[in-house]
């Protein structure tokens, strides 16, 4: 059994090779980390690195069981497909497998960073707020009188 999950995550993070319209090749990888993934998996980079780390963290932990559950529905996914959208069978089912792992990768990321950022908006950023003297009165700046 382990010896399955391992393959079917090597197989999940191995790059897919694809073909444009133009016909130039480019690698359409799956974007784990925090620092790679794309604007969807970005939600808390202006909550600051420990949210956004915790947040990645959790998301690329969930690589994997996003993989098997994407590699145990993408059977029935692509049975349901009439008319082959381009490639062969095995490369389909890979794509299908790494859109799955990619996109649960992104929904544990949203998920998971979500307690991380409230806990910090209570205990760091309403502190901050409240005990700063954003209210307090500006002193004027001293004006040259020229003499």
């Amino acid at each position: 059994m382990n010896a399955l999950l391992c393959a079917l995550a090597l197989a999940a993070a191995r790059p897919a090779f694809a073909a444009t319209a133009d016909d130039t090749p480019h690698f359409a990888t799956l974007a784990v980390s925090a620092s790679t993934m794309s604007d969807e998996g970005s939600r808390y980079r202006k909550d600051g690195p420990v949210v956004d780390t915790a947040a990645g963290l959790i998301g690329m932990i969930s690589v994997i069981p996003s993989a098997v559950v994407g590699a145990v529905a993408c059977p029935a996914v692509l049975a349901g497909d009439k008319a082959p959208s381009g490639g062969t069978y095995p490369q389909r089912y890979k794509d299908c497998v790494s859109m799955g792992a990619s996109k649960g990768s992104e929904l544990f990321y949203t998920v998971g960073g979500y307690p991380f950022m409230v806990l910090k908006r209570v205990f760091w950023d309403f502190p901050v707020r409240l005990f700063s003297n954003s209210d307090a009165p500006k002193k004027p700046a001293a004006a040259d009188s020229g003499r």
